[in-house]
């Protein structure tokens, strides 16, 4: 691990982490949840016993629901900030602070007050979770003209998968974390008309539906395998939306104003 590494991903506040190994020079190798293996600098976890992880996964917790905020010293955001949040971080419920405050804590033990409005109680959120087509559209469009980071996975930044892995996680479902291993996500879909017969028509993606995961990439020959290096959402009507530069919605087909230009490296589809 060190500063000059290319990033590998970003975890969100309130996600644990399984450490691994640690090196003389403040950096710790851990997984995330869905088994990504990256290496973290020591300040930017907490260490827990398997007993203080049970503990603090036994707390109350809310989750941020709206795309940022922050968490200040007092209930007064005159107050000094002890951290900012953005949606999806996780945080220790500590209860009502008045009518427009919640008390919260970071899993490293500060403690703070965040706007009421900007959470909801974690488990009456995971239970409200619709993961439709429909609600999977409207999240991705909500990160419309959040730029394109490499690991990024937050609305304030995102590389491509990360984009759908947050997409997926805001409504409930855990992807994996890059194009590469999203593709054997879910059942494939035939869209082999355009891929292999260069049909790039609408009709030639008529076994798309909304939500369904596109990936792009290099074709495998008879020296190289196939390699995935790239993923968005379809919409509809050869529509899709996807980080690249920023997120952004783009068409497969040609002949509409907003053509990918990397539209003839589609791969699959699940």
């Amino acid at each position: 691990g060190k500063y000059s590494a290319e990033s590998a991903t970003q975890v969100m506040m309130g996600t644990p982490l399984r450490l691994l190994e640690k090196n003389d020079n403040g950096w710790t190798r851990a997984i995330t949840p869905e088994g990504y293996i990256a290496w973290v600098t020591n300040a930017s976890y907490q260490e827990m016993t398997k007993e203080e992880l049970d503990a603090y996964k036994a707390k109350d917790k809310v989750i941020v629901t709206t795309k940022y905020t922050t968490i200040y010293e007092d209930n007064s955001d005159k107050s000094q900030m002890v951290s900012d949040a953005v949606w999806g971080n996780i945080l220790i419920d500590l209860g009502n602070a008045g009518i427009y405050w919640r008390k919260v804590a970071i899993a490293d033990g500060r403690t703070g007050y965040i706007p009421q409005r900007d959470v909801t109680n974690f488990e009456k959120w995971l239970d409200s979770r619709n993961p439709t087509a429909e609600n999977i559209i409207a999240t991705a469009k909500q990160f419309i003209g959040v730029p394109y980071m490499w690991g990024g996975t937050s609305i304030k930044a995102v590389d491509c998968s990360g984009f759908t892995k947050s997409t997926y996680f805001l409504n409930g479902l855990v992807l994996a974390r890059d194009a590469s291993q999203q593709c054997h996500t879910g059942d494939n879909v035939d869209i082999s008309k355009y891929v292999n017969d260069s049909t790039y028509t609408v009709e030639a993606l008529s076994n798309l539906k909304k939500g369904d995961l596109i990936f792009f990439g290099s074709k495998a020959t008879p020296e190289k395998k196939e390699r995935v290096t790239h993923v968005g959402i379809y919409i509809e009507n050869g529509i899709f939306i996807h980080s690249a530069g920023k997120v952004r919605i783009n068409s497969l087909i040609p002949s509409d104003d907003n053509y990918y230009s990397g539209s003839k490296r589609l791969l699959r589809a699940c």
